[in-house]
């Protein structure tokens, strides 16, 4: 049963670790404005929103964004990278908006996560 989780955990790991090496395989960084608006949606109900680390950003041509988000806990420490996806759109003004579909809390989140963004952002 421990060698099972364990092999689950590794196969997560490197799969996403393939993502992270071809940027979900497509895509683009976020602009400025656009980054701005992620990392403030993202961080929001974070414990400590100005220590979190909001990494890996890309988005699709649909406005579709995939990322990591590492915040810290309770204690101070930081609990490693957990996977986001969201919406990206456009105001009438030309200003950013972002809105948070998830954060992997959970590893089967975590697991669909990943899916979804390979499948979203394949060439």
């Amino acid at each position: 049963m421990k060698v099972n989780q364990f092999m689950k955990k590794l196969l997560i790991a490197l799969f996403f670790s393939t993502l992270s090496i071809n940027s979900y395989g497509a895509g683009r960084a976020p602009t400025n404005a656009e980054l701005k608006a992620i990392k403030a949606k993202v961080t929001s109900n974070l414990k400590d929103p100005d220590s979190a680390k909001v990494t890996d950003i890309r988005v699709n041509k649909d406005g579709y964004v995939c990322g990591m988000v590492n915040g810290k806990n309770s204690y101070g420490a930081y609990v490693g990278k957990k996977p986001f996806m969201g919406i990206l759109a456009t105001g009438l003004k030309k200003e950013s908006f972002f809105y948070v579909v998830g954060i992997g809390a959970t590893e089967s989140d975590e697991e669909y996560f990943y899916k979804t963004c390979a499948e979203k952002f394949a060439d």
